[in-house]
Formats: C-alpha cells, structure tokens, sequence
C-alpha cells in the first residue's frame, strides 16, 4: 500500500511553558488513539513545539485506511422467528437498521443461546477525505486549565490560534477550526523574519523553519541552551542548572541564544540562596558557581531576541536583577535587627489550620514532640537542649521579610538568623535542614538533633489534619502529608530509630483541644504510613510477598521492617531451603496443641526425636541472639539449617500414636519448633 508523510501544525500566540507541555503529552496519546480509531496505519511520529505553535510530523502513512469487518449482534434466535421459521418484525427490523437482507443474517451461539448477527464488509475510505475531521476532533479534544475565545467565535484554545497547516504529502488537508482553514503556510520567528513559510512536503519543516530562525524541536533547543550555558559560564566557573528553570525556557524561545549579565559584587553578601531564587524562580536565570564553592556575580540569561541587540538585552536584564538584589539585601539586612522570639510572637496571629489553630500553638506541639523524640534516639543533654531549641525557632523565619518575599527560603533564612543572633551552629543546621527531606531523593538532616525537628514538624502536620478531618483523598493532598510521611520513613530508615506506634499516640495526645474519634483516626495514620512503606519496599525490589509475610510480625519500627524485608528477600532469592522449612512450620502449626505445654520427657524419645530435639534447643539461643542483634538473614540461614533434622523427625515417627504418652511427648516437641518462629519477633 502507498504511504506518504503528513504534517500538522497549530499556529498561536505565545503558550505558556507548562500548560504546553501536558498539551504534548496528551497529544502523544490522542495521536495514537484516533488514528488507530479511523483504521489509519503510520510508521511513526515526532511531536514538535514552540512557543508559538504545536506540530506533528506522521511518517508513512498509508494513503487508504485498512478495509474491516463490522459485526452486529441482534435479538435472539427464538424471538426473530416464529414457529413456522418465517421472520418477525424483530428480525426484519434489525436487519434494515443494519442495511442487509434477513436472509444474510448468521446464526451464533453465544453463553448456550442462539443469536443473530449482521456481518458487513466496509472498504476502507481514503485517508485524505478522513483526516479533516480526525483533526478538528483533536484539536478540541486537547484540554487546558485555562482557555480563552477570541473574536466573535466559539472556539477555545488556551491562546488563539492564527494559523493551521495540514500536508498529507504534497496535498493540503482543508482542517477547519472556527474561521481558519489549513493550508501549506507558516510563520517564522515573529522579530527576526515574521515571514509567511510555504511548505511544498512535510519533510521540509524543519530546515525550512530554521532558515526562519524557528528551532521547531524542543530537544534541539535544549542542546543548544545547555552548549551555550556551558561555554559562558566557563571564564566564571560552573554552571548551576535548574532543571525547573531549563525546561521553561526551552518553551519560551524558539531562536534561543545565551548572553551573561552581572550584578554588583556587593550583592554577594546576602545569602546565596535568596540571590540563587531571585535569579531563577523571578527572572529565569542561571547562576554561576565559582571553583572556590562559592556564587559568582555574573548570571546566564536565554534570549529570544535579535542578536544585534544582545548589549541592549543584557543592559535590561541587569537592571532588573539590580532593582531585585537590592531588594533582597535590605529585606535581609532589615530582618537581621530584630531578634528570632520577636518574630516568633507574630506567629501568634498566623493560622496554620482552622480547627489547629495558630503556628505558634503548631511549634508548642512541636516541642513535646522533640522532647518525646530526643528521648526515645538517645539523645544527651547538651543534643537534647540543641532540638528543642531548633523546634523552638523552627518556624520564626516564616513572617520575615525575606521569607514573605522568597516563600522558597523558609527554613534556610531562620538557619542564618539564627546563626547571626549567636545560636549554637547545631541549632542553626537544624533550623535550616527541617523540611528536608522534601522530595523522594532528597538528603535527611545531617545531624539527629535536625531529624527530630523534621520529624516533630511532619508528624504535628499529619496527625492534626488527619485529626480534623482532612485527610488526603484521591489525588488531592494540600498539606502534603504523603510527602511528609515519606519524610518520615526516610529518616526513620537513614537516621534515628522511630516507633511509629508511640510517635502518632504522642502527636495524637498534643490534640486534646479538638474532638475526634481516636481509635479511628490513629489506625488510619498508621495504615497510611505502612502503604507509603510498601511503596518504598516495592520500590527497592522486595516483592509482595515478602513484604506481606514481614508486616504480619513487624509493622512498628519501620528501619527493623526494610532489615527483615531485606533478609527475607536476599534469602528467597539465593534460593535456600526456606520454604521447605516453612512447610514444615505450616504442618507443625496444624498439629501443634498449646494445652499439651512445651515439657518434654526425654525417656520416652527415640533417636531420631533426640536428634531433634538437640537441634531445637541449639538454634533456639542462636536465633534469638541473631534476631535480638538484627542479624536476619544470619537467623534465616540457622532457621534453615534446622530442615534436615525436621524432616526427619516428621519422617521417622508418627505424631498422632496411639500411646497418649507418647503422642503428647511429640505434640510439646512440635510446640518447641513453633515458638521457636513465634517468639523471635523482636
């Protein structure tokens, strides 16, 4: 079958960087699912953007969608015929709906009845005459957040569409959406040469656009931002990239060159994390690192704009970053003459939650909270007095000047402040480090007395919203408790010990002014702490099972569940002798009777229960050692050591003799071997 390329651009105003990628990803599958709906076979396609437009080339596409075979099914068999086998108006009725003669009808059987069916062959239509449609439907079927109509029609797009350009090979596709009608002609880059683009075949859009200084490829214009932010900052020292900041300026160009600004070194005072945000979150820079570690005052700037005016550019961008800078530095410099408790009382008047109160009431449950923490990790005085000064001022920075203006440096800015007003350097790490971890791969706090501030913070905030009655549902999760338990785990995995038990009754117990059902509501936390654990153990490839056999032993302390978890699967995978065994503990269980007591009289044994019984005793000490210690996989590899001796007591004797004597004697011995698994669950 002859195939051709087909090309499809939409022609805008300027998109918004986010809201035009979820467009591409949803246009990967709208593309896939309607072509595969109208029966039209391709080869492949690229996707391309830019600020300006979204396109696609479609390569081999077949010129006549595939011929196919519709079946019909009717009423039943005894409702389309009479008793003579003359047709009833059920039949002849389902027949002419479907355009064919009762007489071509089948008969089908289907779950023990009969059934009539219309089977029609349908030849496939030209792909040309089939398009139109297919992409109006797609261009409606794209969704945005916000969308907006222009001129006097009805259409919505998420900025208004100027242009559409449709080629199915050298054939011009008539699209229609609202007043525009496809065609063969583009628009170049609206300074540089807004010049009509003809296209005479899809295979020219790329260098065609290119001559018109449009890079229609995304990943092109990544590259050539990523080559450009390299060399530049190379007389200053390394790049710092954001990724955030990266992708959005891809989709902000479509001609993009790399220019370097600077700012005075005077700025170089403040905080680089607040001169890092201004540059990145505000005006989409990227900052430069010196060798020496620290932040350089020259910063990389993506242009969109004519070369020739590169010193008139980088003129306006360092004008704006001065006018920022110089804000930052006397926010900075106005926040450090007031003492961190002065700002602590104005949290007094800042609601956290309605039914939670204030932050301030937040940062006193916080403080129970660390001291129950310091306690239980084994703190000592000095790192005891270190957290629940951390605590104490962990959440001061949030009305600062700095902080109202750069939301992003909370944590960090009270770190500084409090280092200025003369904190012990413990404290101001601490302060500064307790949101981490805020994302699956970040750092825990690197010291305990920063973990247990993290931890008081994040359980406050999970056990108050469950508490009132706003706990995540779906995929809405406002206060972000599923990144926070997460947080937990982590730290309770990398850091200090935790009993998750004891930690949501503690924070639960701070919650006496608000009424709630606390059964309920602890069981819930717990559950939804263990299905992010789960997660976690899946994550690093512990299988369902495993983790199912250990959460039904261990489910309190999360780092003792990964080490279990972790054993277990080790020694599943090594292949051991563990599920021979375990058979032997499901038969043993099954036998075993906890009246007959675990007293065994060993005149009446023969070798073979001797044997076994020296076996049982031996592992006994060693097991409990070994699971005391959290040596797992070394306790696993003695329980399996126990198969042969277990084998051949089941071999060798009958549990069940008739001798009552006899029979209770084997029945304690099987007691032994079951509280032996039993009794070693740490």
């Amino acid at each position: 079958m002859t195939t051709r390329d087909f090309l499809f651009e939409i022609g805008t105003e300027e998109l918004p960087s986010a809201p035009l990628n979820k467009a591409l990803i949803q246009l990967t599958s709208l593309i896939k699912k309607n072509f595969s709906n109208a029966r039209i076979d391709y080869r492949d396609f690229t996707l391309y953007s830019t600020p300006r437009r979204i396109s696609f080339v479609m390569r081999d596409v077949v010129e006549q969608q595939e011929d196919s075979v519709l079946e019909y099914k009717g009423p039943a068999k005894n409702l389309a015929f009479d008793d003579n086998g003359n047709p009833t108006p059920a039949a002849a009725g389902f027949a002419r709906s479907k355009g064919v003669e009762v007489g071509d009808l089948e008969v089908r059987e289907l779950d023990g009845v009969e059934y009539l069916y219309a089977v029609k062959e349908q030849k496939g239509t030209n792909t040309a005459d089939i398009l139109p449609q297919l992409l109006s439907d797609l261009i409606t079927s794209l969704e945005w957040k916000r969308s907006q109509r222009w001129g006097s029609g009805d259409e919505r797009f998420a900025r208004p569409v100027r242009w559409l350009v449709a080629l199915f090979g050298t054939e011009v596709i008539p699209v229609k959406f609202g007043h525009l009608v496809a065609g063969n002609v583009s628009q170049g880059y609206r300074f540089l040469d807004n010049r009509e683009v003809v296209l005479d075949e899809p295979s020219e859009y790329v260098e065609k656009l290119a001559n018109k200084y449009v890079v229609v490829s995304q990943a092109a214009r990544k590259e050539t931002i990523l080559e450009g932010i390299v060399e530049s900052a190379k007389p200053f020292g390394k790049e710092i990239i954001n990724e955030g900041v990266l992708e959005e300026v891809i989709n902000l160009t479509e001609w993009p060159t790399v220019l370097v600004g600077k700012f005075d070194e005077e700025f170089l005072r403040v905080p680089r994390e607040i001169l890092e945000y201004a540059m990145s979150k505000h005006q989409r820079y990227f900052a430069i690192e010196r060798t020496d570690g620290t932040l350089d005052n020259h910063f990389l700037v993506v242009s969109n704009g004519d070369d020739a005016y590169n010193a008139q550019i980088i003129e306006g961008h360092e004008r704006v970053i001065r006018a920022r800078l110089a804000d930052a530095a006397f926010f900075y410099d106005e926040d450090r003459k007031v003492p961190l408790e002065q700002w602590l009382e104005k949290l007094e008047h800042v609601v956290f939650q309605e039914k939670l109160g204030t932050t301030a009431q937040k940062v006193a449950r916080m403080e129970k909270l660390a001291a129950y923490l310091s306690q239980f990790a084994g703190l000592n005085k000095e790192e005891t007095e270190h957290a629940l000064r951390a605590t104490h001022f962990a959440k001061a920075d949030l009305v600062t000047n700095a902080v109202v203006e750069f939301t992003e440096v909370q944590g960090v800015m009270g770190g500084y402040y409090a280092a200025a007003q003369g904190e012990a350097p413990e404290v101001a790490q601490a302060i500064t480090q307790h949101y981490r971890p805020r994302f699956a791969q970040d750092a825990i706090p690197d010291s305990a007395v920063g973990q247990i501030v993290a931890v008081a913070d994040k359980i406050d905030t999970i056990a108050g919203i469950f508490a009132a009655g706003k706990a995540p549902k779906g995929t809405s999760d406002p206060f972000a408790l599923r990144r926070g338990a997460i947080g937990i785990l982590q730290i309770a995995l990398k850091g200090i010990a935790i009993n998750l038990d004891e930690l949501i009754s503690q924070a639960l117990d701070n919650l006496s002014d608000i009424s709630f059902d606390r059964s309920s509501v602890e069981s819930d936390i717990k559950a939804f702490f263990i299905a992010r654990l789960e997660s976690m153990l899946k994550d690093s490839g512990i299988s369902s099972e495993v983790i199912c056999a250990v959460l039904a032993v261990s489910n309190t302390f999360p780092h003792d569940i990964f080490a279990r978890c972790s054993a277990l699967q080790a020694f599943h995978n090594e292949g051991s002798d563990i599920e021979s065994l375990s058979a032997a503990y499901k038969r043993a269980k099954n036998l075993s009777d906890t009246s007959v007591g675990t007293n065994v009289n060993e005149a009446l044994l023969e070798d073979v229960e001797r044997h076994v019984v020296t076996a049982l005793s031996q592992a006994r000490a060693d097991i409990k050692a070994l699971v005391s210690s959290g040596s797992y996989h070394e306790a696993l590899t003695r329980y399996a050591q126990l198969k042969e001796p277990v084998d051949a007591f089941f071999d060798g004797v009958m549990i069940m003799d008739e001798n009552e004597a006899v029979r209770k004697n084997r029945l304690a011995l099987l007691n032994i071997f079951v509280e032996l698994f039993c009794k070693n669950r740490k």
